[in-house]
């Protein structure tokens, strides 16, 4: 017991000697970290210190330059106000001299304008008398117009006068000047005999008057109706060969209007018979021992209408099922004409197959029994075309091949997946 309370009081004494020495190292660590802050602070301070020593080095040295920039600019202000002093000197002597040649340029301006002002006088008058002159050519030249105009008139009216006298009464003017006056000699009257008193008779003032009549009634003479009748010809002309290529050409479309209509008849029966047939075959297989056929309509023709033979005739489908009555498409359930239409479809692909077929939602109106005869056609043409069918039906599914569709495992996400079931069927 003695033994280990000694060992107990030894530990005590190395705890607290450990105490102590911890005591003194965070002293020391606390010390060490005050010398290691005063060092941090006089390295900044010396630091910032060479930094301000650097700085106002600069700023000596920029002063320095900047003061010996100045002495230079001092010394070239200097040269050049000795220069600007020596160029005041000549501008002051050359001024001097430019005074004095101002002075008589100005003694030989003012005789010049004295020169200029008799000149100016002597100017105004002869320009008086040049507007006097102007004005009397004025006037002369006015008057000679107006003469020129008077001149134009009486021609004008003479020629009225002759015009008159020619077209209206007959009379050739040459003929009046001959007639016999009292101022023309006695061997005029060898001239033709026509004297005043003719003129003035009864007779042949109305001769002269119903003359005029027929002459107001015949209207102003067209001195272009030559030219207009050539080119009325012409333009009949032209028309009547427009006319003759219209007329060819519309008996040509005509004829190949006929030969279109004949053509396509007989492909029309052709393709008709065709799906005639077809139509058969694919509705015997939806319905096993009933039958249907295709009948054309034809419309007659209404009283008085051209019969062109370009009517189209209509198409009324008949189908009797197995156990009724033959009738219309219109008097069978729903799923009897469904399956009737989807027939007359598939005919008309089989006539001019494709090596694809798309059908969309073509059974959703089909009850459990229909699908099976669907999926069983289906099923038989499809060794001779691939058939796309976009259902929601499990049976119509269940004889494809292969599956594609669409999935939302996640809300908000889409994916597409595909499955072949035929790789998933037992061998």
């Amino acid at each position: 017991m003695s033994e280990k309370a000694g060992q107990e009081a030894g530990l005590l004494q190395v705890r607290q000697r450990l105490s102590a020495i911890e005591s003194q190292s965070m002293a020391v660590q606390q010390r060490l970290t005050e010398v290691r802050l005063s060092l941090e602070s006089i390295r900044g301070r010396r630091d910032h210190g060479t930094n301000d020593i650097a700085r106002f080095t600069q700023r000596l040295d920029a002063a320095q330059q900047r003061a010996i920039d100045l002495e230079e600019q001092v010394v070239g202000l200097v040269q050049a106000i000795e220069n600007s002093r020596e160029e005041q000197t000549r501008q002051e002597a050359l001024c001097r001299e430019l005074g004095a040649e101002v002075d008589g340029i100005k003694a030989e301006l003012v005789a010049a304008q004295e020169g200029q002002a008799q000149e100016m006088t002597g100017l105004h008058a002869v320009e008086e008398s040049l507007t006097a002159v102007r004005q009397s050519l004025s006037a002369l030249h006015d008057r000679r117009m107006t003469a020129e105009v008077r001149k134009a008139e009486v021609k004008a009216h003479l020629s009225t006068i002759e015009s008159t006298l020619t077209g209206t009464y007959q009379i050739d003017p040459a003929s009046l000047l001959a007639l016999p006056t009292d101022e023309q000699p006695a061997a005029d009257e060898a001239a033709p005999p026509v004297s005043a008193s003719i003129l003035e008779t009864p007779q042949l003032r109305e001769q002269i008057q119903k003359i005029r009549e027929r002459l107001d009634r015949m209207g102003a003479i067209n001195l272009a109706a030559i030219d207009e009748h050539r080119e009325l010809e012409e333009r009949y002309q032209f028309l009547t060969t427009q006319e003759q290529d219209l007329s060819t050409s519309i008996a040509s479309l005509k004829e190949i209007i006929h030969r279109i209509n004949r053509t396509t008849k007989d492909m029309f029966v052709e393709t008709f018979n065709e799906l005639q047939q077809k139509f058969r075959e694919v509705f015997a297989q939806f319905f096993p021992g009933g039958r249907a056929e295709l009948q054309l309509i034809e419309e007659p023709p209404e009283e008085g209408a051209e019969d062109n033979g370009a009517r189209e005739p209509g198409v009324e489908i008949v189908a009797q099922p197995p156990g009724k009555r033959l009738k219309s498409i219109t008097m069978l359930s729903g799923g009897e004409k469904t399956l009737t239409a989807m027939a007359l479809l598939i005919a008309s692909f089989l006539i001019r197959p494709t090596p694809f077929c798309i059908l969309d939602e073509i059974d959703a109106p089909l009850d459990e029994e229909n699908i099976g005869r669907f999926t069983a056609v289906l099923r038989g043409l499809s060794t001779s075309a691939q058939f796309l069918v976009i259902t929601h039906n499990k049976r119509t599914m269940a004889m494809a091949d292969s599956l594609f569709g669409v999935t939302m495992e996640e809300p908000g996400v889409s994916t597409l997946i595909s499955v072949k079931l035929g790789d998933l069927q037992p061998a």
